[in-house]
């Protein structure tokens, strides 16, 4: 915030304000004030106090999202609100640092709001004195590189995804169709919320088998109807969180009994394996994908990697423009706690597509692999649960 001149940061996006405080909003009205003396304060709708109270230390003010007495009461309601905590605050100064860009945004709920153009209006109508500047380059910094706490909790969402994936492999057999796989993994995200004291867990789950799997390279993925057979390849991709904390994680299974595509296993095993090798603090990102890429062009496969080895995943699960971006182009370089996952792949138009994702954090002369499971004997696991 000092180099960027900034008096204070506000932020409405739930990804930054779960970054700012710890508190992950569900709706998206929610704002976070964090000002240049250290001081972070809420505004958040009346019923998500309970969530906001467990954000680390902070002045929070609650305001009603709604009324019977007039519609839109929100926006009135929010300013109120939002004057009261500055009064608070006491923000002085006039540069005020604001979400200005575009942003793929991940949710929690059926639908999350977002300011967009009122947010600079509201804080005119609270301060017409203020300043809006672009924020988003301090919140992108901010978000690369993860806390302690926070690198904590990603481990814990990993942990319950492991679960998942595991159900997912039980649920492997032949006959069974790629939707019941998927639904297998997202039944078991969704438990900690129930069973373990998560406030909030769920995710998604895709399963793409046989020919299918080779569209696992698209920009999404989905899943469909057919029925899984014996020796076909399985690709179990999700987007799994846990209180606002994503991550992205690929394994691919084979069917039963036999592998015929075992060298394309072994390229993308051997391209992990180099990948992992060079990541430390201060490498290119690219150097990364670079590690990857090298190995599946020497094994002529590397028209069928179509995209970068990784890119940031914690507070998002997939969106490639956030730091780092581990990609053939990227400038970015890793620093200690960055988080990413590494995400080798190949993929066969019309025949077979394989990919294994594991996310890591960059420690102080290596990286930790926060996904090591599945992969006792090699980085693919068979599924040798039959009927």
């Amino acid at each position: 915030m000092r180099e960027a001149q900034l008096d204070a940061l506000v932020c409405a996006l739930p990804m930054n304000v779960l970054m700012m405080s710890g508190y992950w909003p569900v709706l998206g009205t929610a704002l976070a004030v964090f000002s240049a003396d250290g001081r972070l304060g809420l505004a958040a709708p009346e019923g998500e106090e309970e969530l906001a109270q467990a954000a680390w230390p902070a002045e929070i003010e609650l305001f009603k999202s709604g009324s019977l007495a007039r519609v839109n009461e929100g926006t009135r309601a929010l300013e109120e609100a939002l004057g009261r905590l500055l009064r608070r605050l006491d923000v002085s100064g006039t540069r005020i640092g604001i979400e200005d860009g575009a942003a793929e945004v991940p949710v929690g709920y059926s639908a999350v709001h977002i300011y967009s153009v009122l947010l600079p209006q509201v804080l005119s109508e609270v301060n017409p004195k203020w300043q809006m500047e672009p924020g988003d380059g301090c919140l992108q910094k901010l978000r690369a590189l993860k806390t302690t706490r926070e690198i904590e909790f990603i481990k814990a969402a990993c942990e319950t995804a492991q679960k998942g994936f595991e159900a997912a492999e039980r649920a492997m057999v032949a006959g069974a169709r790629e939707i019941d796989v998927a639904l297998a993994a997202r039944r078991e995200f969704a438990l900690p919320a129930a069973n373990e004291g998560s406030h909030r867990a769920d995710g998604f789950a895709w399963c793409m088998s046989g020919p299918n799997s080779a569209e696992a390279g698209y920009a999404f993925a989905r899943s469909q109807a057919r029925a899984i057979k014996n020796g076909d390849v399985v690709l179990l991709h999700a987007n799994s969180y846990l209180d606002g904390y994503w991550t992205d994680i690929t394994r691919t299974f084979v069917c039963g009994s036999g592998n015929a595509h075992e060298e394309l296993f072994e390229a993308v095993a051997e391209a992990r394996t180099a990948a992992l090798a060079v990541i430390r603090p201060g490498i290119a990102a690219k150097e990364v994908d670079g590690a990857a890429r090298e190995v599946l062009h020497r094994r002529g496969l590397s028209k069928f990697f179509t995209h970068g080895v990784g890119h940031e995943v914690g507070f998002g699960a997939v969106n490639a423009d956030n730091q780092p971006r581990i990609h053939p182009a990227s400038p970015d370089l890793l620093e200690e706690g960055m988080v990413f996952n590494v995400e080798p792949a190949v993929y066969v138009p019309g025949k077979v597509g394989l990919r294994h994702c594991d996310m890591v954090v960059v420690t102080a002369d290596g990286c930790e692999v926060l996904t090591p499971w599945l992969s006792a004997v090699s980085p693919y696991a068979t599924n040798r649960t039959q009927k």
